[in-house]
């Protein structure tokens, strides 16, 4: 009659154990960073919005030399990147033209071409 198992059987059953973490862990970095990258997009979006409400409220029509000025008014927070809780870079090009960006994770996130970098232009 087994009492036990062999050795055999425990080593073959903590390799199956390892190879199924490891694939799942290779997964779900990969979703997270695609993830993380919507969140960039998002967010870009969102200042954009923000930024166009500021320039129809403003009186000269100009948008703002910086981002902080959106908020409390037209943002409750001001987004960061998900992964460095960096701000996203802005730049006021001239009072009437803007240019947003983020550094992505993978280009393949990228909808408007094929590079790591999103760039949002005023429109």
């Amino acid at each position: 009659m087994r009492k036990a198992f062999t050795l055999i059987e425990l080593i073959v059953v903590i390799t199956i154990i390892a190879v199924l973490s490891v694939v799942g862990m290779v997964s779900f970095s990969g979703i997270n960073m695609k993830s993380r990258d919507a969140r960039r997009i998002q967010d870009l979006q969102k200042i954009a919005a923000a930024l166009e409400i500021f320039r129809q409220a403003d009186i000269s029509k100009s948008y703002p030399t910086t981002t902080a000025s959106l908020v409390p008014n037209y943002l409750q927070v001001m987004p960061t990147d998900p992964k460095t809780k960096a701000n996203y870079p802005y730049n006021r090009v001239n009072p009437y033209r803007y240019t947003l960006t983020a550094t992505l994770e993978d280009a393949r996130n990228n909808p408007n071409q094929a590079s790591t970098t999103y760039t949002l232009n005023s429109p």
